[in-house]
């Protein structure tokens, strides 16, 4: 049997077309494999605060609110900025995870994205042995940043 002309003509493959990930999603993957080493130090800063000084608050009669801002934030500055950093840094060296999820697509390229592309995909070994050593120059996040031509 043949098929009628509509319907072959308003046929749509299915399931859609295909589409890379977003950024959405990339961050959401990142996260979930990411962050519990970020929450464990985290987990240990929190068990290391003094009970001290929440006693004294709740004699002075401070809420709950009062004592989170007051005691345990300041008390955690240190342990949250060295688990920004620890986030900063595995953000700027992610390969594998965009590689794998979103291949080389140019909405998500990272700079080691790029220079994967530029060694091995185009044979430019100049640029791609230059891109992560340069960097530092500008984001790291957008690799057309770099102009080499």
């Amino acid at each position: 049997m043949r098929c009628s002309s509509t319907l072959a003509s308003s046929a749509r493959p299915w399931p859609g077309p295909r589409r890379p990930l977003g950024h959405g999603r990339l961050i959401a993957v990142d996260v979930w494999e990411d962050d519990a080493l970020r929450a464990l130090l985290l987990l240990a800063a929190l068990q290391m605060l003094p009970k001290d000084y929440y006693d004294a608050a709740q004699v002075d009669g401070a809420s709950t609110w009062t004592q989170f801002f007051a005691i345990t934030v300041p008390l955690m500055k240190p342990a949250l900025a060295v688990a920004a950093i620890f986030r900063a840094l595995d953000a700027m060296r992610i390969f594998d995870l965009v590689y794998v999820l979103t291949g080389s697509n140019r909405e998500t390229m990272t700079m080691a994205v790029y220079a994967r592309q530029q060694l091995i995909d185009f044979q430019d070994f100049g640029a791609g042995s230059a891109h992560p050593r340069c960097s530092s120059w500008s984001s790291p996040w957008s690799p057309r940043s770099i102009s080499w031509r």
